[in-house]
């Protein structure tokens, strides 16, 4: 049999389960506003944190260090470094939006314990943000805009 027909699995290299849970995973894209850097989210600390990962190559940069609470990066903001995430309170799966500031100061922007929200996007000019949640009821998701000044 040629190569070209083998069966994937016989090129295919198999790993133990230890070696497969090591495996550090990473999701979420958004480019900084000048396109040098993209924003992921990746648990290669252990917990959910927010990297950055330069353009031009070289390793992530770490931009949250929570060490217990899961963060899901969203988005670089559209004209500056500032960083909007979610951050998992408890393991509750409710989600509490957060501006990580350039100093690395974490500013919580809802506060609600038992609530589910949703980031919806920018608006053109990158002043407000959309996100949708179940604050009013826990039946409906209700669309929101924030006002970041």
């Amino acid at each position: 049999m040629n190569s070209a027909m083998e069966p994937a699995t016989a090129r295919a290299k198999q790993y133990t389960i230890e070696e497969f849970m090591l495996t550090a995973r990473m999701s979420g894209l958004s480019f900084s506003h000048d396109e040098r850097e993209i924003l992921v989210t990746s648990n290669r600390t252990g917990v959910f944190n927010a990297f950055s990962i330069p353009i031009a190559g070289g390793p992530p940069r770490q931009l949250t260090f929570s060490t217990d609470e899961s963060i899901r990066a969203i988005s670089y903001f559209p004209h500056d470094r500032r960083i909007l995430y979610f951050q998992d309170k408890g393991g509750t799966e409710n989600t509490h939006f957060c501006i990580g500031e350039v100093d690395g100061r974490e500013v919580q922007l809802t506060h609600s314990e038992r609530v589910k929200a949703g980031f919806q996007g920018w608006s053109a000019d990158g002043g407000l943000f959309f996100y949708s949640s179940d604050e009013r009821t826990h039946k409906f998701h209700d669309l929101y805009r924030f006002d970041l000044s």
